[in-house]
C-alpha cells in the first residue's frame, strides 16, 4: 500500500492534468455532481473530492467492506466524517429506519458536509451530524487545529507526512462516545463504528469502551502507528485494548487476519504508511 505522500503525489498529477482541461473548457474548480446516486458538492482542488469526482467514491475498497456488515435499520458511527466521503454511502446502507450519527470538528468539513447531506434529502433523515470531536472524555480540551484539508492545489502550510493542512477546532464540541449516546440516545445498539482520525483512534477508542463492551461494534479504522508516536499516544495500549476485547484484525479488502501485536503490526506497517482494518469480534 502507497504511503499518505505517495497516494497525494498521485492525485496531484491527476489534478494537474484535470485542471488544465477544465480551464481551457472555462469551467469551474468546484462542481455540484452524482456519483453512483449521491449528489456532491465538489471543490475539486481537495484531495478527496477530486477523488470522489473522478472515481466516483472515496476508498472503494472500504465502502464494498462495511457493506457487508450493515443492513437495514443498523446504527453506525462515522468518526471523522470530514466531507461526508463515507456519511452518505453509510446513509443509503442503513436504510430508511436506520441512523448514521456523524461526527466533524473542524468547521472547514463540516461546512463541505452540510452541503453535501443538503443535496440529498432521501438520506438528510437518517443522518445526524454533530461538529465535535470524540475523546476519551468530554473533559478534555480540543486540539486548537486538526486535519482536515488535503490541498491538491498550495502545498504551503502542509505537513510532509500526513500532506495535509490543519483546520481550526473552534468552538467545536467535546464528547466521549460513551457520554453522548448514554445522553442522547440511551438504550441504542450501536452496529458499526466507522473511525479516521489521523492518530486519535487511541483517544475515541477509549470513550468508547462502554459501546464496544456492550455491543463488540464493527469496527472500520485507520492503524497508522507513527501518527500515534507523532502525536505521543501508545499504539501498544490501543492494540492491547482491542485484542484484548476479542477483537480479530483484517485489512480492507484482504481475507489473511493481521496480528493481534503491536510490534508485529508496526513491522507490517511502515513509517509514514497506514492500513484501513476491519475488526470483527470473536463471538
Amino acid at each position: 500500500m502507497l504511503a499518505t505522500r505517495q497516494k497525494i503525489f498521485l492525485a496531484r498529477m491527476g489534478y494537474l492534468g484535470l485542471s488544465a482541461v477544465r480551464k481551457i473548457a472555462r469551467l469551474p474548480r468546484k462542481a455540484v455532481t452524482q456519483r453512483f446516486g449521491i449528489c456532491w458538492s465538489l471543490d475539486l482542488d481537495e484531495a478527496i473530492d477530486l477523488t470522489i469526482y473522478v472515481f466516483g467514491r472515496f476508498e472503494w475498497s472500504t465502502i464494498r467492506a462495511y457493506k457487508k456488515y450493515i443492513s437495514p435499520g443498523s446504527t453506525v458511527v462515522d468518526v471523522g466524517a470530514n466531507i461526508g466521503a463515507h456519511t452518505l454511502p453509510l446513509a443509503r446502507c442503513v436504510g430508511s429506519t436506520g441512523r448514521v450519527l456523524a461526527f466533524e470538528p473542524t468547521a472547514y468539513a463540516f461546512e463541505k458536509l452540510s452541503v453535501n447531506i443538503g443535496l440529498n434529502p432521501e438520506l438528510k433523515s437518517r443522518i445526524e451530524p454533530h461538529r465535535a470531536l470524540l475523546l476519551s472524555s468530554s473533559q478534555q480540551k480540543a486540539p486548537g487545529e486538526l486535519w482536515s484539508s488535503w490541498p491538491l492545489d498550495d502545498q504551503s502550510g502542509t505537513d510532509a507526512e500526513v500532506c495535509g493542512k490543519p483546520m481550526p477546532v473552534g468552538d467545536a464540541a467535546v464528547y466521549a462516545l460513551d457520554e453522548f449516546l448514554e445522553k442522547n440516545h440511551p438504550g441504542v445498539k450501536i452496529d458499526l463504528m466507522k473511525i479516521d482520525v489521523d492518530g486519535f483512534e487511541g483517544e475515541v477508542i477509549s470513550g468508547a469502551r462502554g459501546v464496544i463492551e456492550k455491543y463488540h461494534p464493527v469496527l472500520v479504522l485507520e492503524f497508522s502507528p507513527y501518527q500515534f508516536d507523532k502525536k505521543g499516544e501508545s499504539f501498544e495500549d490501543f492494540v492491547n485494548f482491542l485484542s484484548k476485547a476479542g477483537y480479530r484484525f483484517r485489512e480492507v479488502g484482504k481475507t489473511r487476519e493481521w496480528p493481534r501485536d503491536a510490534a508485529l503490526l508496526r513491522l507490517g506497517i511502515p513509517v509514514g504508511s497506514s492500513r484501513n482494518m476491519v475488526l470483527t469480534h470473536n463471538f
